[in-house]
């Protein structure tokens, strides 16, 4: 497993690492990168579809591969817990690469418990990130990204 903490202040360490799983992974038609974070890094988020859009673009045909963003915003609206809404429609069993950022906020509580440690999730995020890393410990997949904002705060 891969999981790397770095600044997100750069497109190039998003690309760096997207790149770096499409060469190791030849054989697969189609990468779909889950897409977890709080609310407070839209533009990083931003970034993130930027970058896999230019690869996309650029390199993707070349390697073989389409590269695909998945998150919240696809999502049909339905009756239930909401995350539990994300996870059926997106399971972690169609994720190839897990993107996870973070900057001041965690999120807020998903309204679900870890089976592991039976304390209740503190966000979306974290059980998006807890159920993706049970998947890797389990079947070696998704390949697993995580990315910590360094933007400024702006005073208020």
């Amino acid at each position: 497993m891969f999981i790397a903490v770095n600044a997100i202040k750069k497109s190039s360490s998003v690309r760096s690492g997207i790149l770096t799983f499409m060469a190791e992974h030849k054989n697969y038609k189609k990468l779909r990168i889950f897409l977890a974070s709080p609310g407070d890094v839209a533009a990083e988020r931003e970034r993130v579809q930027t970058v896999v859009d230019e690869l996309n673009r650029t390199v993707a045909d070349q390697l073989g591969v389409t590269l695909r963003v998945m998150d919240w915003r696809e999502v049909t609206p339905k009756m239930g817990r909401p995350e539990q809404v994300i996870l059926d429609e997106l399971p972690v069993e169609h994720w190839d690469i897990f993107i996870g950022i973070m900057w001041l906020r965690f999120g807020m509580p998903s309204g679900a418990s870890n089976p592991q440690t039976r304390k209740d999730f503190d966000s979306g995020t974290e059980e998006e990130f807890a159920l993706a890393h049970r998947s890797w410990q389990k079947n070696k997949r998704p390949h697993i990204l995580f990315y910590r904002c360094e933007r400024e705060l702006n005073p208020i």
